[in-house]
């Protein structure tokens, strides 16, 4: 039996944080590049990545697509066969579809 880790990268305002008790105005920043920190994970194994945008679960769109693109384009990211979800608030299936198109597989709430 095996237990695969997922990790988590929170993004706000283009940085990844820990949010304290899903307050967002209580936020500690882990990392000011989101595309280190995806290598970071990469380098440590992770075969999957999980985004959330809380700027746009929030505002019930995408808020943090440039730090979204900065992980799928990250080279550590490209070198292996790595899956991306991201979680990104209520939006159109259209971008939806751009999300799988351009990298990333995106949840809905």
């Amino acid at each position: 039996m095996s237990l695969l880790l997922i990790p988590a990268i929170d993004l706000k305002d283009g940085q990844c944080v820990r949010l304290r008790q899903g307050d967002l105005n209580d936020a500690t920043i882990f990392s000011g590049n989101p595309g280190e920190q995806a290598a970071h994970w990469v380098a440590q194994g992770a075969r999957r990545i999980h985004i959330v945008d809380l700027n746009g679960a929030v505002a019930g769109k995408p808020k943090n697509e440039s730090a979204i693109k900065a992980i799928i384009q990250s080279a550590a990211v490209r070198a292996k066969p790595i899956a991306l979800t991201a979680l990104i608030g209520r939006r159109p299936a259209r971008r939806s579809r751009s999300r799988i198109h351009s990298g990333a597989w995106a949840s809905g709430r």
